[in-house]
């Protein structure tokens, strides 16, 4: 596979991820709000969605203080939720309140398993990490176009 194939398949995964990441959130925030579901997502099961950000947050909540890849727990290198470079997005944005970031992530990794539990500030988590899988993918995009 050539370069800009390579390129293309990372903005892909990446752009999928950001948008299933937004459409999750965007279905907490409706359930919790006690809004309806749009009619396409009326069979989506919340719990999974909800499991889903329990396992990003006890994710992000491991690895977000260590130096690298290399340092990750091994339950997290075969299979993390979340590509690398999100998590270093996230390392970038929270270098100088990354303990108070990680209690954060604590807290809402106890929240999720009661929707009703959330807070403003639980919501608001949930949309940076998706706002900065939206950035990521953003940024592999400029390097598409610009290769071309």
């Amino acid at each position: 596979m050539s370069d800009l194939g390579l390129l293309s398949y990372k903005y892909q995964t990446m752009a999928e991820l950001a948008r299933r990441l937004r459409r999750n959130i965007l279905l907490i925030k409706r359930h919790y709000y006690g809004l309806p579901l749009p009619k396409e997502d009326e069979d989506i099961e919340i719990g999974k969605v909800i499991v889903e950000f329990q396992e990003i947050s006890k994710f992000l909540r491991d690895v977000i203080s260590l130096s690298g890849e290399d340092a990750w727990p091994t339950n997290w290198l075969d299979e993390p939720p979340l590509p690398n470079a999100l998590v270093e997005q996230l390392r970038k944005i929270h270098k100088l309140d990354r303990p108070q970031y990680i209690k954060a992530l604590a807290r809402l990794e106890q929240r999720l398993q009661d929707i009703v539990g959330l807070t403003e500030k639980d919501i608001s988590l949930l949309e940076e990490i998706a706002y900065t899988a939206s950035v990521d993918a953003n940024s592999v995009f400029r390097k598409l176009m610009r290769w071309e």
